[in-house]
Order: structure tokens, then sequence, then C-alpha cells
């Protein structure tokens, strides 16, 4: 197993966690519109903003963060209100809104210049300037006409009507996007912001996309319980899993070696798979059969930390390896088990 390094109390449901760059923080986000900034090596808790001004424009709802690549920002969605914000003394540099309804996704460029929103209506958002504050492009993420020559795969279905974008990324070298609308995935190009490809991903709503390190290779995963792996250039379908996480497949992500992949879901399990024979190396419970919100690697790839519907925020570790990869002689996650410290917030 992994070895269980810590957990933290986050009060109310945590919905969404970011590492800082460095690794040295984390930063996790509640549905009653707290953010808390925690220390990534003590865990303790350095600071709790209540930003529940926000809630008088639109309620309270599943609020996502996300650090800069830079580690100077941090992007903060309240539905469909974007604020950036200065961790350093936590004060707020903008507050964008372009978006008519909620926004369920966001991704920064990896040089940092730009970000993405992905909404419930249907559009992709690109975002820059000074302090983030103008909008350089919407996308609109719609069916395209049926006289209107899109290049696909084979795929023999007819396109639905406009559906909520649920999630967009920024390939590494920045040159492609890929986004999901329903069971459809897009790849567009990020300069001309022309669609190159459409098709049907999964039988069922994708609700989470994500690069390979490299870029040479990207996963989606599903309502439909399936995760698949694709070609970063052809887009062609490498792998598919079925029947994972109890028919719902949540979250998926890569390690930053690009060596393992790990999945979650509604089961409260987090699977670890490695991304070259696609072995399932570790499936380890974490939340007692409660839905995890979100699932990330640390930057140096050695801890996995995840928020769930339990209140609580839980960190695992892997073995001396680096990156926390395999090697030839050790399994991730052979170092025993260790006892959680609790810190409350």
């Amino acid at each position: 197993m992994y070895p269980f390094v810590n957990e933290f109390l986050h009060h109310p449901e945590a919905t969404s966690c970011s590492w800082s760059p460095d690794g040295s923080r984390i930063v996790t986000a509640c549905r009653m519109n707290l953010i808390k900034f925690w220390d990534g090596t003590t865990y303790s808790l350095q600071k709790t903003l209540d930003l529940a001004v926000v809630s008088i424009d639109y309620g309270f709802h599943d609020v996502i963060c996300s650090w800069s690549p830079s580690g100077s920002l941090v992007a903060l969605i309240f539905y469909s209100r974007i604020l950036i914000l200065n961790p350093n003394d936590y004060s707020i540099l903008s507050s964008l809104t372009s978006h008519f309804d909620r926004i369920l996704s966001i991704d920064w460029s990896r040089d940092g210049t730009k970000f993405l929103t992905s909404s419930q209506d249907t559009t992709i958002k690109v975002w820059g300037g000074s302090k983030f504050s103008r909008l350089l492009k919407t996308i609109e993420a719609v069916p395209p006409k049926f006289d209107q020559p899109v290049k696909s795969l084979d795929y023999k279905f007819k396109y639905p009507g406009p559906l909520p974008v649920t999630c967009c990324r920024y390939s590494p070298d920045g040159s492609r996007i890929v986004s999901s609308s329903g069971s459809e995935i897009m790849v567009w190009d990020s300069t001309t912001y022309v669609q190159i490809m459409r098709f049907f991903g999964q039988g069922n709503r994708v609700n989470s996309l994500c690069w390979s390190p490299d870029g040479s290779r990207f996963l989606s995963c599903s309502q439909d319980g399936s995760t698949t792996v694709w070609d970063g250039k052809t887009f062609k379908r490498q792998k598919q899993f079925f029947r994972e996480h109890g028919g719902q497949v949540d979250w998926c992500s890569w390690s930053p070696g690009g060596s393992l992949i790990l999945s979650t879901g509604p089961d409260g399990i987090v699977q670890v798979r490695k991304a070259d024979s696609f072995e399932i190396v570790n499936r380890f419970h974490t939340h007692q059969n409660k839905t995890l919100n979100q699932c990330h690697w640390s930057p140096c790839g050695t801890y996995i930390v995840h928020v769930s519907k339990d209140m609580t925020i839980k960190l695992w570790k892997f073995n001396d390896n680096v990156a926390g990869e395999t090697n030839e002689t050790e399994v991730p996650g052979s170092i025993q088990l260790q006892v959680a410290e609790i810190l409350t917030g």
C-alpha cells in the first residue's frame, strides 16, 4: 500500500485542491466559499480566506482553485466569476465575468501567459493580458452543421445539441487544446482556435481530461465507468478500461514522471496503473465510499493529495524512488503504512 501521510479536516466539504509549482504549499476550496492555504511540508494551516461576499451574487457552489505555473497567482472560480489572487499577500488582483453559466474547469498554459475556462454555457474562454483581466477569445463548442466538413474518426453517431463543456486542457507544448462536451472530445489549435478534430470518445459524459507530461498521449474518463488512453497526435484510441469505480470515473491524472496514471470515482478509491503496460499497481480506499472531488500529484510526483465529500483532505506518499515512479526492483507503495496525524483547520 501507499503509506498514508496525513489527513486534515476541511469544514465544510472541500471541492478542489491545487499544489504550488514548487510543492511548498497547497490551496483548497470548499462550497461555503472558504479558501485555505496549507504548508506543503508540515501540512499546517497558513491562512483561511472567507470570500462569502461572493455568495451574495452566486450562492454556494463547488469552488475551483488552480495555481499558476509561476506560483505567483491563484485562480479561484465561484460559479461564473473568476478571481485572480496573489497567494503571498492574499490580495485580489482581478475579478472577471464573461460566462453566463457555471464554470466547470480551468487550465493554465504551461508558460503561464494564458488560461482557459469552460462552462455550462457551451463555451471555452481564453484569458490573458495584464493581471489576466482581458478576454482573448471565446470558442463556441457547438456541433457542426451537417453541411460543414469536420475531420472526424470512425464513429457513426448523430451530433447532439449544444452541451456543457465539462473540461478543457492545454497540451504541454501549448499548441493544442482538448475539450469535452457530453461524450464528445474536441481538439483545437491554440493559436487560431480552429477546430482540428472532434470525435465521440466514450459512451456517456466525459468528466475529465489529462495530457501526459510529454504530450504524446492523453486520458479521458467518463460517466460510463471507462477510462481511455488516446494518442496525442493521431487521436486514435490506444487502450480503454471498463467498469471502473463502481460504474463512474470522475477524475484522471498522469504522474509528473509520466510512468503512472491514476483515476478516482464515487467509490472512494484511488487506482494507480503503469502507463506503459496499464497494469494496476495499487488500489487504495481513501474516504469510505465517499466521492473524491479531485486528486492531484505533487509536482515532484512523491505525493498524492485528494479532497472528498467527507470534509477531509488526505495525502499519500510513495516509496524512496525518484519521483515515486517504478524501477526494476521496487513497486510503488511498498513502504509500511504510517499513522495519520489529524490537523484541524
